[in-house]
C-alpha cells in the first residue's frame, strides 16, 4: 500500500513539474516574440521605448 501511495505522489509531483516547465516555456517564447508584455497588460518602462522622435526643447541662455 505504501508503494502505491508513493507512486501516486511521484506522479502528481512530475505532473506539477511538467506544467511549470510548460508555463515557463510559453513565457519564454512570448518574451522572444516581444509579446509577453502585451499579453500581460504591462507597459514597458520609458527607458526601453525607442525615442528617435524626441527632440530636446532646452534653450541655454547666451547661446542663441
Amino acid at each position: 500500500m505504501i508503494d502505491s501511495e508513493n507512486e501516486l505522489f511521484n506522479a502528481f509531483r512530475c505532473l506539477a513539474e511538467i506544467k511549470t516547465i510548460q508555463l515557463f516555456t510559453q513565457y519564454r517564447n512570448k518574451a522572444t516574440m516581444s509579446a509577453l508584455l502585451k499579453r500581460q497588460g504591462v507597459v514597458a518602462p520609458l527607458a526601453f521605448v525607442v525615442q528617435n522622435d524626441v527632440k530636446p526643447q532646452v534653450q541655454l541662455l547666451g547661446m542663441n
